[in-house]
């Protein structure tokens, strides 16, 4: 596929490189604010909430509807709850649509128009999480697509060879791009949350004001049936918690079940 299809295809799409960018100098922005106020890197484990503590509510379930119900990709991505109650939340205002397969990734993965698939029927942001102590980051999108064989192609693109990757590279060069120094240490594919399709991560350094910052992201993608969610978590020093991501994760997989 030629560079002015892909454009095509991209033009209307969010630009979410250059949005992790602006992510990154805000976590950037919290490490070192952590650094210089404890002398030495403090404890960035995100804990969440004691979910034995969190008391839970039955709500009657409505009768079945003879039409089928049409899906909201609202409904598949990380919102307010017990899982997010550690975190500030603010609603994410860009209304166009994050995408895992947005340029330079196709370009770099070698990838068709026929590759990608069809174009999402609904897509949505979700509100961004914070713990400006810390400078954990998390966000999430989804989108909804008519066809479950377009949701199978993109599971099997997250798990080729190349994606993790090109992701990371782009990333990199996209910070680069803008002014910092920046380094890829790392990309892999780690052990998903139970309730994930998989697990990226991927571990870069930025070089600002003489301080280097190590920073882990996480990207955990749930592709099941006709609706794709993800969910980015960028922390500063080191992975976030395995139990805190076991619980982000849960509660989306929980609202995916229920397409």
């Amino acid at each position: 596929m030629n560079n002015a299809s892909q454009g095509g295809r991209h033009r209307n799409r969010r630009r979410f490189l250059p949005v992790l960018v602006t992510v990154i100098a805000a976590v950037l922005v919290a490490a070192l604010a952590g650094c210089q106020s404890s002398g030495s890197p403090k404890s960035k484990n995100t804990k969440g909430p004691d979910l034995d503590d969190v008391s839970v509510s039955v709500t009657a379930t409505a009768a079945p509807s003879t039409a089928p119900a049409v899906l909201r990709a609202a409904d598949f991505v990380l919102g307010e709850g017990p899982e997010t109650s550690a975190y500030t939340m603010e609603p994410d205002t860009d209304p166009t649509e994050a995408s895992l397969f947005e340029d330079p990734i196709p370009t770099c993965m070698e990838l068709s128009q026929s590759d990608l698939g069809g174009r999402s029927t609904d897509h949505a942001n979700g509100p961004v999480f914070t713990d400006d102590a810390v400078g954990t980051n998390i966000r999430s999108f989804a989108a909804v697509y008519a066809s479950t064989s377009t949701v199978s192609k993109h599971r099997e693109l997250v798990r080729h060879d190349r994606f993790a990757g090109c992701w990371g590279r782009a990333l990199v060069d996209e910070l680069i791009s803008d002014g910092d120094d920046a380094t890829l240490l790392g990309t892999n594919w780690a052990t998903p949350p139970a309730g994930a399709t998989d697990r990226i991560q991927i571990q870069l350094t930025l070089l600002t004001e003489g301080t280097e910052i190590e920073l882990h992201v996480d990207m955990v993608t749930i592709f099941t049936g006709q609706v794709e969610s993800t969910i980015f978590i960028i922390n500063p020093f080191e992975p976030i918690d395995e139990s805190v991501l076991g619980t982000l994760t849960n509660q989306v997989e929980k609202k995916i079940a229920k397409q």
